[in-house]
């Protein structure tokens, strides 16, 4: 069997052209007619309240995750507390203080990155897999390179 379909300019032309369609081909030989709501649900692609679900979920991993990043960033801190104190009575201020630990965090998190950019590209096609699959054809795509060296 075979499926065409068409897009129409005038959604109210939809029955007309079915019609004619059914007209033309002959009765017999179209088995079905669907909207393409129809189609797109029984494709599964009507799942909103699952997509909704799984943005939520997503949305809420963020948040631990960024919990959990404060937190280890507050226990680094209280855990150089003489180096601040040290930092403090030789003159530098708070707010030197304060973007000292944040140019060292950020430097941090720009080496995490460089490093786990650097694995997925070497060792990503080889995790099993549709993720590996992924990372196979993510480097044929246009742009892998300019997105490898950081450009936007």
């Amino acid at each position: 069997g075979q499926s065409v379909g068409l897009r129409l300019a005038d959604s109210g032309d939809t029955d007309f052209m079915v019609q004619r369609a059914v007209t033309l081909l002959g009765a017999d030989r179209v088995a079905q007619v669907t909207k393409w709501q129809q189609a797109r649900a029984e494709a599964g692609g009507d799942d909103r309240l699952l997509g909704q679900l799984f943005a939520v979920f997503g949305l809420g991993a963020l948040l631990a995750a960024a919990l959990a990043a404060s937190g280890a960033i507050g226990a680094r801190v209280r855990g150089q507390l003489r180096d601040i104190a040290v930092l403090k009575a030789v003159g530098f201020t708070p707010g030197q203080v304060v973007r000292g630990f944040l140019v060292q965090h950020l430097a941090f998190a720009l080496l995490g990155v460089a490093l786990g950019t650097t694995a997925i590209a070497f060792l990503g096609a080889r995790i099993p897999g549709r993720i590996g699959d992924a990372a196979a054809l993510w480097q044929d795509l246009p742009g892998y390179t300019a997105l490898m060296i950081g450009l936007p």
